[in-house]
């Protein structure tokens, strides 16, 4: 007994001792590198450290997105220092046996210096010794940015981080190139699903029980670049996705591309990180965008821990959250994740048993995706948070949310070109930047226009898309403008006031446009460039259709709510219909001999039978429909509405309610569909597919990219959101 006695003390004395060296050694290091991320270690996994029995078969960090340009190279360069972004968190990293992220750009040897403002990156061959310090073994090239120098820089970036021994996994577009590494224990997957034109859930669905099949005792890991920036919890896009690839293999699904961190959920015993929100980034504006979400993997033979580490960015230097603004974080994070696993995400620490596959549904406690509720932090999608109405998906939404454009000021006109693989938008007023140009596949600028004296109103493409043409509200010219060189080739003069609406005659030899404050319509001969005529109005025309064999010219008049009907010949007109409200834009289905009206003043869509100039209400809508836009198939019409202004004299200042984008069907008049937007959704575009919807939030500086399902789908939807959509339109 007293031998037993005398074991045991030396026992726990030898394990105390060995406990205080390794404490001691750690706060040095601490010390040495002027940070205290050891006191955070210390607090965290101290007992797992140095009185657990038992070692596990090994470990991961994964971090969410690192962009290493703009800002965050000039913090480098200011501090002299590659290694400056991750300088206080080295320690963090180092612990694990290796660090995977999501690279967010290429590295390329000569990288371009792109505007302060610019969404395209490229960073220098400098980052990839720092990247390698600081035990990345594993990055993922499966995002929206690492094609910014094009399939080369992509391919650049993957030869110098092998160069350095460091991994690469996953292709901005492609599923099925570079899309799966086995690393030890592990398989990893990398996939990028916020371009249209990345591969289908199913196909992503078919990879991952393959690789499943093929390694059928690896520990699966699937990386998601994904979901809707800004918004700290998942979309149903995301979770139906997220539930079909654990049921497919997945023993772990980590995300990324929102900025911020999203819930954690539980399903099938697998976890779920929606977004580990921003690792290393420049995104300054906002608490949640320089907070991020570390997650440490340890992989032992009957189970799996998971430790949660909240990082805090300072200048693009993230370290990690202590004391109460630990506490804080995870207690928000706790709110908006499964209830189940509140207790566990508030203590930092998820431990779960593994599972072998198949899995059998409801055998741990979660149900089947499609039986199985949205979750109350799911619901709650207006978080205090937001305040700029860009709310990017509510429950049972149709349409999914794809990408912002921030930063472009009042954006009056779109259009998509007749490839589809550029925007052209108008900023009204704007002396600097009369036309912004973009990249349709992920927001990128590619240039802007400097217009003569003034910004831009309204925008049409010539069909094959070679010339733009363009009003000016405040001179009352027209700039045509070549495509490809971007150069103003000539200039039109109205001859009349404040120029808004342009349309283009079906043989494309005319050129009309409406004049609101001249309360007329100038007519402008192609090839010569000179006015032939003003065809006198209703009082403050706004939009005008011209039909296709040139007859007739259809007017809607705004100041007394009117259509008027114009012989194009003799240029006599005469008002078919008056509301009392206020007509503007018109769109038109000839091959169904239909005209469709937005009423600003009544809240409704006009419809016109062209054969009989009867007009008949089609649908209600939001206050103040402004855009009307049709599908190319003709099915679907969008509807942008404005929302209350804030005072009847005075719309130049967000009203008390959201803007919305409406789809209706065509044909019946059904609502299908409905998205909550920002302060006055105003422009809106249509890509030559029909996949892709394009809107403008006129006050908020902000540009809204949508995904658009088939026309059948919707029709079966059950009419998405439209039941449930208006008590979120008041702020």
């Amino acid at each position: 007994m007293k031998k037993q006695l005398f074991l045991k003390s030396i026992f726990l004395g030898v394990l105390s001792l060995g406990a205080i060296f390794a404490l001691g050694f750690l706060g040095y290091q601490g010390w040495q590198n002027s940070c205290f991320q050891v006191v955070n270690l210390g607090d965290i996994t101290a007992a797992n450290l140095f009185l657990s029995l038992s070692k596990p078969q090994s470990s991961v960090l994964f971090t969410g997105d690192m962009m290493l340009d703009r800002g965050v190279e000039y913090q480098i360069e200011k501090h002299g220092d590659w290694f400056y972004p991750f300088s206080k968190i080295k320690l963090l990293l180092s612990q694990a046996d290796m660090a995977i992220g999501n690279l967010e750009g290429p590295i390329v040897s000569q990288p371009p210096k792109f505007p302060d403002n610019s969404l395209q990156f490229a960073f220098s061959p400098n980052v990839v010794k720092s990247l390698s310090s600081a035990n990345f073994q594993l990055l993922s090239l499966a995002n929206n940015h690492t094609d910014n120098m094009g399939e080369e820089g992509w391919q650049e970036t993957k030869d110098h981080l092998q160069q350095a021994n460091i991994d690469s996994i996953g292709h901005p577009v492609k599923c099925d190139q570079d899309a799966s590494i086995v690393k030890g224990p592990f398989v990893f997957l990398a996939f990028n699903k916020t371009f249209p034109v990345n591969c289908s859930d199913a196909k992503i669905v078919q990879i991952v029980q393959d690789i499943r099949q093929n390694y059928p005792d690896k520990f699966l890991v699937v990386i998601f670049h994904w979901g809707n920036e800004y918004s700290l919890n998942s979309s149903t896009a995301q979770q139906s996705l997220a539930h079909a690839t654990v049921k497919a293999g997945a023993d772990l699904i980590i995300g990324s591309h929102p900025h911020v961190v999203q819930e954690i959920e539980e399903y099938q015993g697998r976890l779920i990180f929606y977004s580990l929100g921003n690792f290393i980034f420049d995104q300054y504006f906002s608490q949640e965008t320089q907070e991020g979400l570390v997650v440490e993997l340890k992989l032992y033979p009957q189970k799996v821990v998971y430790q949660l580490f909240a990082t805090q960015g300072n200048l693009s230097q993230p370290s990690v959250m202590l004391g109460q603004d630990r506490e804080n974080f995870l207690d928000n994070l706790a709110q908006r994740s499964a209830s189940a696993l509140s207790s566990r995400i508030k203590e930092g620490k998820i431990e779960l048993n593994r599972v072998s596959f198949p899995a059998d549904d409801g055998q741990d406690g979660t149900k089947d995706e499609e039986s199985s509720p949205v979750s109350s932090s799911q619901q709650s999608v207006f978080p205090n948070q937001i305040n700029q109405g860009s709310f990017a998906h509510l429950p049972g939404q149709l349409v999914s949310h794809l990408y912002n454009i921030e930063g472009v000021p009042n954006v009056k006109g779109l259009v998509f070109t007749p490839e589809g693989t550029e925007v052209w938008g108008t900023l009204l007023l704007n002396k600097t930047r009369g036309v912004t140009i973009f990249g349709a596949q992920a927001g990128e600028n590619l240039t802007d226009i400097n217009l003569e004296n003034g910004g831009g109103v309204e925008v049409v493409l010539t069909r094959d898309g070679q010339k733009a043409y363009i009003s000016q509200m405040e001179t009352g010219k027209i700039f045509e403008i070549d495509t490809a060189s971007r150069k103003i080739l000539r200039v039109f003069n109205s001859g009349s006031a404040w120029t808004k609406v342009l349309v283009l005659s079906s043989d494309e030899k005319t050129l009309l446009a409406s004049n609101w404050v001249g309360n007329d319509v100038s007519e402008i001969d192609i090839e010569t460039g000179q006015l032939k005529r003003i065809i006198l109005t209703v009082k403050t025309p706004r939009g005008i259709y011209l039909t296709k064999d040139q007859q007739y010219l259809y007017v809607a008049g705004f100041a007394n709510g009117e259509i008027e009907k114009i012989n194009f010949i003799t240029g006599e007109g005469q008002v078919i219909f008056k509301s009392g409200g206020a007509m503007r834009h018109i769109v038109a289905d000839e091959s169904k001999n239909i005209l469709f009206f937005s009423d600003m003043g009544k809240d409704i869509v006009w419809k016109l039978n062209l054969s009989n100039d009867q007009v008949e209400e089609f649908v209600k809508t939001d206050h103040n429909p402004n855009t009307i836009v049709l599908s190319p198939d003709k099915k679907i019409l969008f509807v942008s509405c404005r929302g209350i202004n804030y005072s009847a004299s005075n719309y130049s200042i967000p009203g008390p309610e959201w803007g919305s984008v409406l789809l209706f069907d065509a044909e019946t008049g059904q609502m299908l569909d409905a998205i909550v937007g920002g302060n006055q959704p105003t422009a809106l575009a249509i890509s030559p597919d029909g996949q892709k919807l394009i809107f403008s939030d006129f006050l908020d500086q902000k540009i809204e990219v949508y995904q658009i399902p088939s026309h059948q789908f919707l029709k079966e939807g059950g009419g998405g959101i439209s039941e449930i959509y208006k008590s979120k339109l008041r702020k």
